[in-house]
């Protein structure tokens, strides 16, 4: 085979393989799509000179259903724990609702935490605070803070 048929051959084989992908997975439906709170919200870590602590959160809205769900992750060499709290406040009717959530960085799956069902509606602000223990020292992770519109 000569060489421009070759590449033309996978050339059509990755077009093929991405239709089929497309048409397998498809897109999301339009009510439904995730953001990040706090993308670029990283604090100290209490382990002094590891990672640093990163402090936001996914999101997965769901607009149908009127309702998100936030998980965070952060992993680190040296283990260490964190206490979450993590402030949804629907703008229009100002309810807030709380969540607490003590969980463990460390390199294992899964890890991190995640609070499922939270109903919201229209503007949303996220807020999310922490206070990560190491081994010698207690340090307050930044306040990471977003609003969606669900």
């Amino acid at each position: 085979m000569s060489n421009f048929r070759m590449k033309a051959a996978v050339a059509g084989g990755v077009v093929a393989a991405a239709a089929l992908v497309t048409t397998t997975v498809g897109t999301p439906p339009a009510h439904a799509f995730e953001a990040t709170v706090g993308m670029n919200c990283f604090g100290e870590n209490p382990n002094i000179l590891l990672f640093p602590f990163f402090g936001g959160a996914g999101i997965q809205v769901n607009r149908a259903r009127h309702e998100i769900s936030i998980y965070s992750n952060s992993k680190d060499a040296i283990p260490y724990t964190t206490d979450t709290t993590v402030r949804v406040t629907d703008l229009r009717s100002h309810r807030t609702q709380t969540f607490h959530r003590r969980w463990l960085h460390d390199f294992s799956d899964p890890g991190g935490y995640s609070i499922e069902g939270i109903k919201a509606h229209g503007p949303t602000t996220v807020t999310i605070s922490s206070i990560n223990r190491g081994l010698f020292r207690t340090v307050q992770g930044p306040t990471c803070r977003g609003t969606i519109n669900v």
